[in-house]
């Protein structure tokens, strides 16, 4: 007799019963699958929730005059994440440079300056200079139409 199989008797008669190995492993496969394509288009829709709030950054910081450099502007970036530990996906938008200070591919410096820009500074090499915010405008007021959004976007998948 094979061992990949049973013959089975019964008062209501005989039928053969399979085994089929390595079921579990192709579960947790199909679940791993499941949640890494859920995880991507969840980056995806919230990608596309956030490139308004994106957009409005980059027109606050045209109407300055003091971005005539464009460094501010050329380190605008937006970004999508998943955290599988906690189950989440988020995304945000960002200028200048991160807290350790990196550095574009392209070798330039980004802007360390785009916190004195958005909330001033006192006392620094050009005098007290007064907040220009370009942040917190592309954010405030918008949150429910972000939210709005995110749900159509999220109903159309």
């Amino acid at each position: 007799m094979r061992d990949d199989f049973d013959i089975v008797k019964t008062r209501k008669g005989t039928y053969y019963r399979f085994g089929v190995k390595g079921l579990d492993a192709l579960e947790e496969d199909l679940y791993r699958m499941a949640e890494e394509a859920r995880a991507e288009l969840g980056k995806k829709v919230v990608a596309a929730a956030m490139q308004p709030v994106k957009a409005r950054v980059a027109r606050n910081l045209r109407k300055e005059s003091i971005y005539d450099t464009g460094a501010i502007q050329n380190s605008l970036r937006m970004g999508a994440y998943h955290d599988s530990k906690k189950e989440r996906v988020r995304a945000d938008v960002r200028v200048g440079t991160d807290k350790r200070g990196k550095y574009k591919s392209s070798g330039k410096r980004k802007p360390a300056y785009a916190l004195q820009v958005e909330y001033g500074s006192k006392n620094s090499a050009f005098g007290d200079q007064p907040a220009r915010p370009f942040m917190r405008p592309a954010f405030d007021g918008h949150e429910r139409g972000i939210a709005d959004h995110l749900r159509r976007l999220l109903n159309s998948k």
